[in-house]
This record gives C-alpha cells, structure tokens and sequence, in this order.
C-alpha cells in the first residue's frame, strides 16, 4: 500500500487516510498541471486510478496488501467521480 503513488500531499498508511479533502486538495491545487482545466486533471486522474484499469499492476501487488489496494483505489475514484 505504502508504495503505490496516491493522489494527496502527505503519504497514506490505510485506506480510511485517503479522505476526499486529500485527494481533492491534490488534484484542484493550482500548482498541479498548471494550464489544464480542474476537470482535465480530474479526468486523467480517473484514467489513472480507475479500478478497472489499476487491476493491470495487481499482480505486483503483495497479496496481503491487495485488498486495501483495492480499497484505495475505490475511494480515490469515487472522490474523482463526485468532483466531476
């Protein structure tokens, strides 16, 4: 968990401290991507932490730390959803 690159300043240690003020703080500071629109960098960030698409580096993944992975990466794309 602690190696995947997570979408907020400070390094998560669990799932529950990925919290939507983090990851929309990242990704609507406007040092982020400077000319791009909010909505473009949210967007790319839905292609990158898209559950379907996170699945490709799975197998990378230890396994005892797979489910909450999995679980990080849902919060993420539920905040970037809701920020559309």
């Amino acid at each position: 968990f602690s190696n995947i690159p997570w979408p907020t300043f400070s390094k998560p240690r669990s799932p529950s401290s990925l919290t939507g003020l983090e990851i929309a703080s990242f990704f609507l500071c406007p040092h982020h991507s400077v000319g791009v629109s909010n909505k473009d960098r949210i967007r790319a960030g839905l292609r990158l932490y898209h559950p379907d698409r996170f699945r490709k580096i799975a197998g990378r993944v230890k396994a005892n730390e797979k489910s909450a992975v999995d679980e990080g990466v849902g919060i993420v794309a539920r905040v970037l959803n809701d920020l559309l």
